[in-house]
């Protein structure tokens, strides 16, 4: 994730790069027209056009600022939810580790957390739509997610799978084999984590009762 920080810095300058050029920009337009008065005629439409001119770059120059500013945002985020899955993972499998009857409240949290990341994750990489593995989706649909620790097991092998994704590399070739993968592996975890959750959630009412 180091590389991806990087990333983020060198958004981070350009941005700055950006805005520097904008200000130069905005301070050299009313010097410019104090320095060239518009005089009757030709000038004078010739001056105004510049002006428009000028304007418009000035416009273009603000929407890529604001477009550097939502990268390094998006690029931020991406770099959060992706270390947050994996150490609410950790920390959930710690949880049901322990020999102790687990929170099954904090468990259910942090699957819902896990969930709202990945969903966010898959958004903003933008994969693309691909064809799901059946055979594993068969294994985790068949699984009793009653009992946690089984399942969490497996929901960390899928976790492990996304992160270690070579896609995710700095100078990583787009290889279309490894953004199926990670979309799978997304949906996988999207979907078996909603999955796990619930059956926390009736573990904690079942709980509650006694």
């Amino acid at each position: 994730m180091r590389d991806a920080m990087n990333s983020i810095i060198d958004r981070g300058v350009f941005s700055s790069v950006i805005r520097l050029i904008v200000f130069s920009l905005a301070l050299a337009t009313p010097l410019l027209a104090q320095q060239n008065p518009p005089n009757p005629g030709p000038q004078t439409r010739d001056n105004r056009r510049e002006l428009r001119d000028r304007d418009a770059n000035i416009t273009l120059l603000e929407r890529g600022k604001d477009e550097a500013r939502t990268q390094q945002t998006v690029m931020t985020q991406m770099n959060e939810d992706f270390e947050r899955i994996q150490s609410l993972d950790k920390d959930i499998l710690s949880a049901v580790s322990t020999g102790t009857e687990p929170d099954y409240a904090q468990i259910s949290e942090g699957l819902a957390d896990i969930r709202k990341r990945a969903v966010r994750l898959k958004n903003n990489l933008v994969l693309p739509p691909t064809a799901r593995d059946q055979k594993a989706e068969k294994h985790r649909n068949d699984q009793d997610t009653s009992q946690l620790r089984p399942a969490l097991i497996t929901l960390n092998d899928l976790i492990k799978e996304f992160v270690t994704n070579p896609l995710f590399k700095k100078d990583s070739a787009v290889d279309y084999t490894l953004v199926a993968k990670a979309r799978r592996d997304l949906d996988g975890i999207i979907d078996f984590s909603e999955k796990i959750r619930k059956s926390a959630e009736k573990l904690n009412q079942a709980t509650s009762k006694k």
